[in-house]
């Protein structure tokens, strides 16, 4: 006799770190921070107790890099820190690698 069900199991995985880390930054859409692109970069911003994930780009072509801003994502309180830290978490996880 055949019958649907669930199957559970549990299973080890061997994860890194840093992978970890950006992978519950997803959560919050905060893995911004923690890629390192050429002339993109990302911030947490506070101001007028709101918070914000800020992201610049260089605008210029030649010569000194010129960061702009090209979109602001508002986040709550609780991401905010929360991406805080996530931050304060990976400068260790870099520190002891």
């Amino acid at each position: 006799m055949e019958m649907e069900g669930i199957s559970k199991e549990t299973v080890i995985v061997d994860v890194e770190p840093k992978n970890m880390i950006i992978a519950l930054s997803k959560v919050i859409h905060a893995e911004s921070l923690f890629k390192e692109e050429r002339d993109r970069y990302s911030k947490l911003e506070k101001k007028d107790n709101k918070y914000f994930l800020a992201f610049y780009e260089n605008q210029s072509y030649h010569g000194s890099p010129m960061y702009e801003e090209i979109q602001r994502i508002e986040l709550s309180e609780e991401e905010y820190h929360a991406a805080e830290g996530l931050k304060a978490l990976m400068n260790i996880v870099v520190r002891i690698e």
